[in-house]
């Protein structure tokens, strides 16, 4: 980037987590649109069981202790992100949820998914990073994403949205035609 414009993002008072953050809103919305309801659905899913895996399993905190990983306290986010590819395959791929692909929804339900996986998504992965990292970030930023309140809307707001939309009028549940 030329120095004029580092220059002039500086004396906006703009920081770098604001702008990542757009950048990654302004891929994680394009892809949910562009992929649908019923696969952000699966990206919700997967991110839940992937951070419930890493944050409350024992056995994710043994492989560390026993690999000598644990003085890496960036090793929840690989796990994370591990786990996360691990679960979406599986569910992807699964014959429970071999239909869950079959309607893409209404574009505002996909956008309201999308918005819901990237907050989702960047609070885990900042919760997960060390906290000598997150202090870096600004506290707008960090009590949007990081306090109690800003967590708990992420945690929540989506499965609240899993029940208000519901699966939609178009599917059709019955295999015998």
């Amino acid at each position: 980037m030329p120095p004029e414009a580092v220059a002039w993002l500086s004396s906006l008072g703009t920081s770098w987590d604001l702008l990542i953050l757009a950048g990654f809103a302004l891929v994680g919305v394009a892809y949910g649109i562009y992929a649908g309801r019923d696969r952000a659905i699966v990206i919700l899913i997967s991110t839940y069981v992937s951070l419930a895996v890493v944050t409350n399993a024992p056995a994710v905190g043994m492989l560390d202790r026993a690999f000598g990983l644990s003085a890496n306290a960036s090793m929840r986010i690989v796990w994370f992100l591990g786990l996360f590819f691990a679960v979406f395959f599986i569910l992807w791929s699964s014959p429970a949820l071999k239909n869950l692909g079959y309607s893409r929804g209404a574009v505002w339900e996909s956008f309201l998914f999308s918005i819901c996986q990237v907050g989702l998504t960047v609070s885990t992965a900042l919760f997960l990073l060390p906290a000598d990292v997150t202090a870096q970030l600004s506290p707008a930023f960090r009590q949007i994403f990081l306090g109690n309140e800003g967590r708990s809307v992420w945690l929540i707001l989506p499965i609240f949205l899993l029940f208000a939309v519901g699966r939609g009028k178009d599917y059709d549940f019955d295999d015998d035609d």
